[in-house]
């Protein structure tokens, strides 16, 4: 059975955090080895390329961390922040052209972005992604074997979605999130 993980490229951003905090005291050794599994610190120590496979609960738990003492008690935002600058280092860097589609295609364009990336980044996860019939730019990305997905992906995922779509429309698009009781998480995005 496949082990619900995040690609490394998605875990770098955490594991070089945490080293700051290291690095500035902010958090102490003895501190993160209370919160985190013996498996954790040997992942966390470990070279970690962009190709390979972290633990989802692995993430959940440095995430935790990193809420604990960076969040200023608004997890939610500060994990919308995360994902948004996440989107936006991608832009800036030129990986992916569909950050630029044009207002024609926006829809199609960023939905293909979406719904690649997130598979690529969750080994357990299958995303779709729809236009809303008769309204102007709102979507809906859908989020299927969404159970392991935690709490802190889900709202980082958030931020990633909405810098994508403001991206390509140039429009203030806001993007909302559930957990159904399906077990779905359903992104919605509608003109602000």
């Amino acid at each position: 059975m496949t082990v619900p993980s995040i690609k490394g490229t998605g875990f770098q951003s955490v594991v070089d955090d945490i080293q700051r905090l290291l690095d500035t005291r902010q958090l102490t050794r003895d501190e993160l080895e209370e919160k985190l599994t013996p498996d954790d610190l040997i992942i966390l120590e470990s070279k970690i390329g962009p190709a390979s496979w972290v633990p989802i609960d692995t993430y959940r738990r440095v995430v935790d961390i990193l809420i604990s003492i960076e969040a200023h008690g608004d997890p939610q935002g500060y994990l919308f922040q995360r994902g948004w600058r996440a989107a936006e280092r991608l832009h800036k860097a030129g990986l992916y052209s569909q950050f630029d589609a044009t207002s024609e295609k926006w829809g199609m364009r960023v939905g293909k972005l979406i719904v690649t990336l997130g598979p690529v980044m969750y080994n357990f996860t299958d995303w779709q992604y729809e236009l809303a019939p008769g309204e102007v730019r709102a979507f809906r990305v859908i989020v299927r074997s969404s159970a392991e997905f935690p709490e802190c992906a889900r709202f980082t995922a958030l931020g990633f979605i909405e810098y994508l779509a403001r991206s390509a429309t140039g429009l203030t698009l806001r993007v909302t999130s559930e957990r159904t009781a399906a077990g779905r998480i359903i992104y919605s995005g509608n003109s602000a």
